[in-house]
């Protein structure tokens, strides 16, 4: 028997028995065993995050489970030591063991291997430990004019072959413990032979390439390769330096955290939108426009996390130095104090978010219009504020007088007038029209699907709003129907469907 990383071709007659890692059940028993520890419920738990950390692969696990028993810790021990000194950790071999066989060793080895073959292979790998470990697509790599050619091939084939990332067709894999040793050595920010940018601002280049080229692409197919590159844009955070000048691809930050927003994904987005603030803040200063917009930004997605108190005084903040820098009715500062109206809705300060959007909104209809977009977003809001301060027939009034405009100046799928009509649907069913709620319900809820897509936030909220007027409706059928059959027999179940007798239901007290 011949064991080996490298994926080659061998001759007629060898049996190939590839083998993967471990399965999590598999890994988490093999790092108790090694480790020699009686694990209860609740380390055998944190057992399988130390797996999970690191990447299944029984080398790994063998090296940690034995430094685990001799030097007498548990496994989270031994997780907050990778994290606070990782290439330590990677190069610890256990007593009485070769310590060549280590993970950092093994890797160097290679590494030392493929730079003396193909530097460009060597550069290309430090590229990819900035990005996430896996679906790293494949037609990013060396950038527009250069992805997909023989000299990338080249290079990807040589790394595959010494098992140092995993082709599929569309994307490849690279397993996180070798982006782990590449950083950990701060490999990925010495610069190429060549003297050429160091790998964070190759990876951010290749990704923001990338993003652009996406730009002419259908929508769904946009939104889902945008999705894709998120996933990367948000590991770059952790590896692109904030300096006093900015680069040629930070736009990338900004531009991938309002997406990330705009599909609901907050817990991603936050990480990219402070590094936005970061880039902006230390490139620009804090009074310069783009920072100010990438702070509101943030506020929004601490919003949508739910962090209000956090979110509003960022609003605030933003919206001081607007006022001050740019005027009271300047297009920004009336964002501002249409997002702070906004979050102080989210905290139940209704009055004050009433005053707050008639405030705006009045400017908005002087400075820029009836049937200007910011000012429709204003009536939208306000008929939302009048709906939760009960005021129903106002909120109807403007709710429908703001879709009816919509309609006719953005059209009748765009997402702001899809909004307006869903706000009135839940207006209609606060009136107890629920016919007329259900009606306009579900046209929201179909136009959403084929606009913005089946997983869409705004598509899934429109279905969930319908659902619930289905139910009220449903539920007041069976009420009406009870009330009706008021001779049915009392020990008969009730025909609401509540499961109950109907004398101990709507036929109590008859």
């Amino acid at each position: 028997m011949i064991t080996t990383r490298r994926r080659v071709s061998w001759p007629d007659g060898v049996v190939r028995l590839p083998l993967d890692l471990l399965e999590q059940d598999a890994a988490t028993e093999l790092l108790i065993r090694t480790s020699e520890r009686s694990a209860d419920p609740d380390e055998r738990l944190a057992f399988a995050a130390l797996a999970a950390e690191l990447g299944y692969l029984p080398l790994a696990l063998q090296q940690a489970g034995a430094y685990i028993r001799e030097a007498g810790i548990i496994s989270n021990q031994y997780l907050k030591l990778l994290a606070d000194h990782p290439l330590y950790m990677y190069r610890a071999s256990p007593e009485q063991d070769d310590a060549q066989q280590t993970i950092a060793r093994l890797w160097n080895a290679h590494l030392d291997l493929i730079r003396s073959r193909n530097q460009n292979a060597e550069q290309i790998l430090r590229v990819l430990a900035c990005y996430a470990p896996e679906n790293i697509p494949r037609d990013i790599i060396g950038g527009p004019g250069v992805a997909g050619g023989p000299a990338i091939l080249d290079a990807l084939r040589l790394l595959a072959s010494y098992s140092l990332i995993t082709l599929g067709e569309q994307t490849l894999t690279m397993h996180r413990l070798l982006q782990a040793v590449l950083v950990a050595t701060d490999d990925i920010h010495s610069h190429n032979a060549t003297g050429g940018p160091a790998s964070p601002q190759l990876a951010l280049a290749w990704l923001a390439e990338a993003w652009s080229a996406a730009e002419e692409l259908p929508p769904q197919q946009q939104t889902s390769k945008y999705q894709l590159l998120g996933t990367h844009a948000e590991s770059l955070t952790r590896h692109y330096s904030i300096t006093f000048i900015t680069g040629e691809h930070d736009w990338i930050f900004p531009k991938v955290a309002l997406f990330e927003y705009e599909q609901g994904n907050y817990h991603r987005a936050e990480p990219l939108a402070r590094h936005a603030v970061a880039i902006t803040l230390a490139g620009w200063g804090k009074e310069h426009p783009d920072t100010l917009t990438t702070r509101n930004n943030l506020a929004l997605v601490l919003q949508g996390l739910g962090r209000l108190q956090e979110a509003e005084a960022e609003h605030r903040a933003v919206l001081g130095i607007r006022r001050r820098v740019l005027g009271e009715e300047h297009p920004d500062t009336l964002a501002g104090r249409n997002n702070l109206a906004s979050a102080l809705q989210e905290l139940g300060r209704l009055q004050e978010a009433e005053a707050e959007h008639r405030a705006v909104l009045g400017i908005r209809r002087r400075v820029l219009g009836e049937e200007h977009p910011d000012t429709l977003i204003s009536r939208h809001n306000l008929a939302s504020v009048l709906q939760g301060l009960g005021r129903l027939e106002e909120a109807e009034a403007e709710g429908r007088a703001v879709w009816q405009a919509s309609r006719q100046v953005l059209g009748e799928e765009h997402p702001d007038t899809l909004a307006s009509r869903g706000n009135l649907a839940l207006v209609l069913q606060g009136l107890g029209r629920l016919e007329e709620a259900e009606a306009e319900g579900r046209a929201v809820w179909q136009a959403s699907r084929q606009v913005l897509g089946e997983e869409h936030p705004d598509t899934l909220i429109s279905r969930n709003n319908l659902e619930e007027i289905i139910r009220e409706r449903t539920k007041r059928r069976r009420i009406e129907t009870c009330s009706r059959l008021g001779n049915l027999d009392r020990n008969a179940p009730c025909a609401c469907g509540s499961g109950k007798k109907h004398k101990r239901c709507h036929g109590k007290g008859r």
